[in-house]
């Protein structure tokens, strides 16, 4: 386990490295501070998180665009969650290829490069898997317009072998030349493996979610946000959450 997780935070820095320096792509790099370390409804932890972010679009393959994405998650207190304090604790990396009709295609490797077994860190949960990384490949929809439905069904390849699906709708109201605010909601179900190494007890609706985020940009390559969010759990697959209210801020460059 512990060389499946390496493999993933090398292959992690490698598509970094390639990515800030490839000449025909654009980057976005950016920051953002969370209130809580919050992961489809779960509560990873409830104190600050810090999320150094890459973003990088204009490859193409067979003329489709591709997109990667690389989060960290740098927990700075570690009170009422499950990943450790003051380190690199979670990390996303995510390629994906735009098809047509609004359908996406990803692969998402998730690496926990501090973590020495989950059950270490919840004592009294034998059944909980020990593992280090997992990955997933991922199958959306996303209706374009004034108001955008989407659906996206994960498929966890890894450690888990099982699904998650999120069915969502979204909008968008431009405020000013400089100012956009995005309203979305959305509900997710989870299966049985999926479902358990949350804490649940079977397959079922898992979690919904409301996000409200406010952007600003003053200047065509730099954008500022505050965002907020409200999660809740449906309890058959996911129990009760320390935190339910969280929000941050967020600033990003392209370039």
């Amino acid at each position: 386990m512990a060389g499946s997780g390496r493999v993933c935070v090398a292959t992690v820095l490698g598509v970094l490295l390639a990515a800030t320096g490839a000449g025909a792509a654009d980057a976005t790099l950016g920051a953002e501070v969370d209130s809580a370390h919050v992961w489809r409804g779960v509560t990873l932890n409830s104190t600050p998180v810090l999320v150094p972010q890459l973003d990088v679009r204009g490859w193409k393959l067979y003329g489709l665009p591709i997109v990667v994405r690389a989060r960290g998650y740098l927990n700075i207190g570690d009170e009422g969650g499950i990943l450790p304090a003051a380190k690199l604790a979670k990390i996303d990396l995510e390629a994906g290829i735009e098809l047509p009709r609004g359908f996406t295609l990803s692969y998402i490797e998730y690496a926990f490069p501090t973590v020495v077994g989950l059950r270490e860190v919840r004592p009294g949960e034998p059944d909980r898997p020990h593992y280090l990384a997992t990955r997933e490949v991922a199958l959306g929809w996303r209706c374009r317009g004034a108001v955008q439905p989407w659906l996206t069904v994960y498929r966890d390849v890894g450690e888990l072998d099982d699904f998650f699906v999120e069915l969502g709708l979204g909008r968008s109201l431009k405020l000013s030349d400089q100012a956009e605010l995005s309203l979305a909601t959305s509900a997710a179900y989870a299966g049985k493996r999926y479902a358990l190494d949350h804490g649940g007890t079977r397959e079922g609706f898992h979690n919904y979610d409301l996000h409200a985020r406010l952007n600003y940009r003053p200047l065509a390559t730099l954008s500022l946000a505050v965002h907020a969010a409200y999660t809740r759990s449906f309890r058959d697959s996911l129990p009760k959450q320390p935190v339910s209210f969280y929000g941050g801020l967020s600033a990003s460059v392209r370039y």
